[in-house]
């Protein structure tokens, strides 16, 4: 059943995405890329955005920014206005693919041969080089720890973000593996290694505390003690945001959200109608020892 038809032009579109609020839609024509509200006489925004055909788009709803490839073999970052943050360099062969993240802090670029790791404001983290093909298409997974890759000689790729850094006072935490964390102590350089039984999803550092979560338990380390984590069972395991206070934290994952006490102990759940949770992120979401502050996405006052 056909609804409406957004668009027609005498040109191909390579890519789709949907605005944040549902209720735009961004495409590609050519060098151009367009945002069409989905209101009949609402105004459309268009721009030149690359030198070549362009391949690939995403848009991003926690952050609201939007990435763009193309054959002019960058890949570009612009807010929603139409803006240009960033151009990458040229590479040496068209961008055939990008993808954000689900919370907006990373972004993934692939290429002939190429597979690039970029937080949001397009500097890049990792580069890899697998013997693929051009990498047509890129999916995250919804805890942003892997990303699978639809390559052109027919294989699938996975990849998994590792070396992610958390910090407070004197103690530096890498993600050395994806189920290993190592814990340096710069005052007397002293190192210890975290293992997991399942690979870490989250993790948030803070108040002498460190709160991780792997796809089937939380772990609760005090910055005292390494060597005796307290641990408890997830319901959901796709914890996708962790906030600290003083006396308690934070656990959002896609059933609801989660006040517990470093003890372990749930403090309480709070609901409100209409609640989605996989769109709740560090900048709508505060916590303090006495309260819990959260925006409303259906109405932003």
């Amino acid at each position: 059943m056909l609804r409406s038809t957004l668009a027609q032009q005498g040109t191909p579109v390579y890519s789709v995405a949907w605005g944040p609020d549902s209720e735009k839609v961004l495409y590609t024509s050519g060098k151009q890329l367009i945002i069409k509200p989905l209101q009949p006489n609402a105004k459309v925004l268009q721009w030149k955005a690359h030198d070549g055909l362009i391949l690939k788009t995403d848009w991003n709803s926690v952050n609201d920014l939007i990435l763009s490839a193309g054959e002019d073999c960058k890949y570009k970052v612009w807010d929603s206005y139409g803006h240009l943050l960033y151009s990458s360099q040229p590479h040496e062969y068209p961008i055939t693919s990008v993808a954000w993240a689900v919370d907006g802090e990373l972004f993934a670029v692939g290429s002939f041969h190429t597979l690039r790791l970029c937080d949001k404001t397009g500097w890049s983290y990792a580069l890899e080089k697998p013997n693929t093909g051009s990498v047509f298409n890129i999916a995250w997974s919804i805890d942003g720890t892997q990303l699978a890759g639809a390559c052109g000689n027919g294989h699938v790729i996975f990849a998994h973000v590792v070396e992610q850094h958390w910090e407070w006072k004197n103690f530096e935490i890498t993600l050395i593996k994806r189920r290993t964390m190592e814990v340096h102590n710069v005052i007397n350089d002293a190192v210890d290694l975290l293992e997991f039984r399942d690979r870490v999803i989250k993790a948030s550092l803070n108040y002498g505390h460190l709160v991780v979560s792997t796809s089937l338990q939380c772990y609760v380390f005090s910055t005292k003690n390494w060597n005796t984590p307290l641990i408890f069972d997830l319901k959901e395991g796709t914890v996708s945001l962790i906030l600290q206070a003083e006396r308690h934290f934070l656990l959002v994952d896609g059933g609801g959200l989660y006040v517990y006490s470093y003890e372990g102990r749930l403090i309480s759940s709070p609901k409100f109608p209409g609640m989605r949770t996989d769109i709740l992120n560090a900048q709508t979401v505060s916590l303090s020892n006495d309260t819990l502050a959260v925006k409303d996405k259906a109405d932003e006052k």
